[in-house]
C-alpha cells in the first residue's frame, strides 16, 4: 500500500495543479461577464479567483518567492466604481504576501551542500526576485491602493450628477479637486461605460445625466462611448474547454471534490479496485489541465506513450483532447514519440489495480493494469495508448508504470 506521505505529497500536487487551473478559467469567466455588461456578476466572481489565487501562492511558496500575476485593471476599475473594495483588499494582500515572499532569506531546497547545482539557481532566482519585488509588486500595490482611494471620487461624481442633472462635464472638476480635467473625464466615461450615467453634448460642452433619469438623453441624442472595457479573447482557434468557462470550472471543481472524496475513504489503500488517486501519478500531471478530464483524473505517462481518462469519455472528444495533450508535452515528448503516439485511437476499456515495489525507495504501491473484459475490482476508464507502451506486467511493475493490453498498429 502506498505510504502516507507518499499519498499526501500526490494530493498536494494535485491540489496545486488544480488551484492553478481554477483561477485562470475563473478569469475567463470575468471576461465573459464583462461582454455580457454583468458587472456586479463578473465582480464577484473576480472576488472568487483572487481568493483561489492567494490560497496558491500560499502553497508554492518556496525560497524563490512565489510567481504572482498582475491583477486584472478591469476588475480594480470595475471594484471601485461599485464600491466592492473587498475585491480590491484581496488584490492588496496578494501583492504585499509577495513583497513579503521576496524579503525572506533563501532557504536552501536540497539539503545543505553549498555544491549543488540546482541550489545555486534557485538561490539566483531568489535573489532576482527580491531585487525586482519592491519595483514590481511595489507598483502594483500602489495602484491597488489608487483604485481604493478612487472609490470616494466616484461616489462624489456619481452624487453631483444625481443632485444637479445635466451638470456639465467640466463642473466636476471642482466636485473631486486633486484630480485634473482629464482624470474626471476618464472617470465620467468609465461611469458611462457601465451605465450609471449618460452624456449628450450641448454646444461645445459635455453635459452628464443620471442614466435612470427622465431627462436622460435618448440614445440617439448621446455620445459614442469614449471607453470600453477591454478584455482578451485568448485565442483565436480557442481550445473546446475555453467556449464554456463556467461548464469548465464546474468540471474542475467536480475534479477536486471527486478526488478528495476518494482520499477521505478508508481502506482507499487496500485491494485491486483503482481510485482516483491511482490516476493522479502522470509524470506530466501540469501539462494536463483538469478540465481537459471533463471533471474526471487523468493518467499520462509520455515516455510509455500511455494515456487514460477516468470512467468511458465519447470517444472523438476523447481524441481531441488527448491530441491537444500530446501536442502540449513540450520537452517530455519527442517528435518521434508523437509521432507514434498520433497514430493511436482511444477505446473503452477497464482498468485494475496490480501491486509492485518501487526499486529504489522500496516504497510498495499499485499499478493501473488494463483488463480484457470488466471484473469486480476493475472501473471503466478511456485509453488512449501507442505502440511501444508496456505490455508486458513484469516490465512495467519493474518500470514502475501501467501495463497496457497489446493492440494492434494502426495504418
Amino acid at each position: 500500500m502506498y505510504i502516507p506521505v507518499r499519498r499526501d505529497k500526490m494530493l498536494d500536487d494535485f491540489r496545486m495543479s488544480v488551484l492553478g487551473e481554477l483561477p485562470r478559467f475563473r478569469w475567463g469567466r470575468f471576461q465573459q461577464a464583462v461582454r455580457e455588461e454583468d458587472y456586479l456578476g463578473a465582480l464577484d466572481i473576480a472576488a472568487q479567483a483572487l481568493d483561489e489565487e492567494a490560497q496558491r501562492y500560499r502553497m508554492t511558496t518556496r525560497a524563490s518567492g512565489p510567481h504572482v500575476v498582475a491583477p486584472d485593471r478591469v476588475a480594480l476599475y470595475l471594484a471601485s466604481i461599485f464600491g466592492r473594495l473587498d475585491v480590491i483588499d484581496r488584490v492588496i494582500a496578494i501583492e504585499q504576501f509577495a513583497l513579503e515572499a521576496a524579503r525572506q532569506p533563501y532557504r536552501p531546497q536540497f539539503g545543505d551542500k553549498p555544491d549543488n547545482d540546482l541550489d545555486t539557481v534557485l538561490e539566483s532566482h531568489h535573489r532576482r526576485n527580491a531585487d525586482a519585488a519592491p519595483v514590481v509588486h511595489g507598483e502594483r500595490l500602489a495602484m491597488a491602493i489608487q483604485h481604493k482611494e478612487d472609490h470616494s471620487r466616484f461616489t462624489a461624481i456619481l452624487e453631483a450628477v444625481r443632485n444637479r442633472p445635466g451638470i456639465l462635464q467640466v463642473d466636476l472638476a471642482g466636485v473631486i479637486p486633486d484630480r485634473d480635467t482629464k482624470s474626471v473625464t476618464r472617470m465620467v466615461d468609465q461611469l458611462e461605460s457601465t451605465g450609471l450615467v449618460a452624456t449628450k453634448k450641448v454646444g461645445s460642452r459635455v453635459a452628464v445625466w443620471p442614466a435612470e433619469h427622465s431627462d436622460a438623453p435618448s440614445e440617439a441624442e448621446r455620445r459614442t462611448p469614449r471607453w470600453y472595457w477591454a478584455v482578451d479573447d485568448y485565442w483565436e482557434d480557442r481550445p473546446y474547454e475555453w467556449e464554456d468557462p463556467a461548464r469548465t470550472t464546474a468540471d474542475i471543481e467536480a475534479l477536486a471534490d471527486f478526488v478528495e472524496e476518494a482520499a477521505r475513504q478508508p481502506g482507499i489503500d487496500e485491494g485491486l479496485r483503482p481510485t482516483p488517486l491511482d490516476f493522479l501519478q502522470g509524470r506530466t500531471w501540469h501539462f494536463v489541465s483538469p478540465a481537459l478530464s471533463g471533471g474526471y483524473p487523468v493518467h499520462a505517462d509520455p515516455e510509455q506513450l500511455a494515456l487514460a481518462f477516468w470512467g468511458h469519455r465519447d470517444l472523438e472528444e476523447a481524441a481531441a483532447m488527448a491530441e491537444r495533450i500530446i501536442h502540449s508535452g513540450g520537452a517530455d515528448t519527442t517528435p518521434n514519440q508523437k509521432k507514434k503516439w498520433l497514430l493511436a485511437r482511444p477505446r473503452h476499456t477497464h482498468v485494475e489495480r496490480i501491486p509492485f515495489t518501487e526499486r529504489f525507495r522500496k516504497d510498495q504501491g499499485w499499478l493501473l493494469r488494463e483488463v480484457p473484459e470488466p471484473t469486480p475490482n476493475s472501473v471503466p476508464a478511456t485509453a488512449f495508448t501507442a505502440s511501444g507502451v508496456c505490455t508486458d506486467p513484469d516490465k512495467a511493475a519493474e518500470l514502475g508504470v501501467a501495463c497496457w493490453l497489446k493492440q494492434r498498429k494502426t495504418r
